[in-house]
């Protein structure tokens, strides 16, 4: 009986901690998934409706760019980055985005280019950030003074931060490739003539997204708009499927273990039967009999929760770190197991519910019978 009582609680132990984990998951995800949309124009952005956009209340963080190309002075791009070779007269463009907020460019956000140092352009003035091979080969640093130059336009910045990697050049050209892509402050690229062309939005979470997007719509109807929960939505789906499934699990256990505890706990009382009619003969009460055999169950309970506990946490801490590794986040696989007291409490209550209904179903069907006749079959 005990053996039976501890796998019920165990199973609705464990499965109540990985709901947990996979509830923190969820969370985490929602968090730094980077959930938002990009706003674009079929020509020249407006400012005035991107910073509109921005101030909508579920917007935590937005960047707005624009680009263009520009000839480096006294530096020269690197040439060996792409396939195609142009005469040096002609090839000696890098490209330019200039941003409000460089951490939000997808090259980032997607972890394609990673700061090796110094920090990202946006706040300050006349700032950019260039790439570890073009500053190699122009003996720039953090800290270094880059000229650039379109048309009649000029504009010096100061390199405040280095990157590495490498995105997919659409172009070919050397200008489109990673080690010649230049990121500026928005006013930088604007003096040199960069037109504003895409506004970035993020919400703090990934279920602010749809709201966001509504409320946008409103707000601008004649920007294109465009969101990436593609990227997060189905993470999302599959955690919600798992959820569903563990509810589908405990349903089923609960209705399976009420029922073999309904089965044991008849054999139960029918192996007590001479007890059971040596106490009516006495004079006990049903109802004493009755709180007898239920002190006795909740004893057993007792016992096998307090084992249940224990064996049920570290089974859902093992699932759970089987789960979180797999992930291949370090945000999310850095989580840990979620124990939560009142989860525990409230998966002991189910397992004792279940445990009382089949152990009081089992019994009653031969406790309802007349004294007369369960001493009958006691003899």
């Amino acid at each position: 009986m005990i053996l039976l009582m501890t796998v019920v609680f165990t199973a609705v132990v464990a499965q109540s901690g990985v709901r947990s984990t996979m509830r923190d998951v969820k969370d985490a995800i929602d968090a730094n998934a980077g959930a938002g949309f990009t706003a674009r124009s079929v020509s020249t952005l407006d400012g005035t409706q991107a910073e509109r956009l921005a101030t909508l209340p579920q917007i935590s963080r937005y960047s707005l760019e624009a680009e263009t190309l520009a000839k480096p002075k006294g530096a020269t791009p690197v040439m060996g980055a792409t396939k195609i070779q142009l005469d040096p007269r002609f090839g000696g463009d890098v490209g330019v985005t200039g941003s409000t907020d460089s951490e939000l460019h997808p090259a980032f956000q997607g972890k394609l280019y990673r700061i090796i140092k110094g920090h990202h352009v946006g706040s300050g003035k006349n700032e950019t950030l260039i790439h570890q091979r073009f500053a190699q080969q122009n003996a720039l640093d953090v800290g270094s003074t880059l000229t650039l130059t379109q048309g009649k336009a000029t504009v010096t910045v100061t390199v405040v931060g280095i990157f590495d990697g490498r995105t997919e050049n659409a172009s070919g050209l050397p200008s489109g490739a990673s080690e010649n892509h230049v990121l500026t402050d928005l006013a930088s690229a604007q003096q040199l003539g960069a037109p504003l062309t895409v506004g970035r939005y993020m919400t703090e979470r990934a279920d602010q997204l749809p709201a966001a997007l509504q409320a946008a719509e409103q707000a601008a109807p004649d920007l294109a708009l465009e969101d990436n929960s593609a990227q997060f939505g189905p993470v999302l789906q599959a955690i919600s499927g798992v959820d569903r499934l563990l509810t589908m699990l405990l349903v089923a256990l609960c209705v399976a273990g009420g029922c073999v505890l309904i089965l044991v706990s008849t054999f139960w009382i029918r192996g007590r039967i001479r007890e059971l009619g040596v106490l009516l003969a006495i004079g006990k009460s049903k109802a004493n009999i009755m709180a007898q055999f239920a002190l006795e169950s909740g004893i057993f309970a007792l016992t096998a929760a307090i084992i249940a506990t224990v064996v049920g946490q570290l089974l859902s801490s093992h699932f759970a770190r089987i789960v979180l590794s797999t992930t291949g986040d370090e945000t999310i696989a850095g989580l840990n197991p979620a124990y939560e007291v009142w989860n525990i409490a409230v998966s002991l209550g189910l397992g004792l519910l279940v445990i009382f209904a089949g152990v009081s179903l089992g019994i009653t069907p031969i406790i309802r019978q007349r004294p007369r006749r369960i001493l009958s079959q006691s003899s």
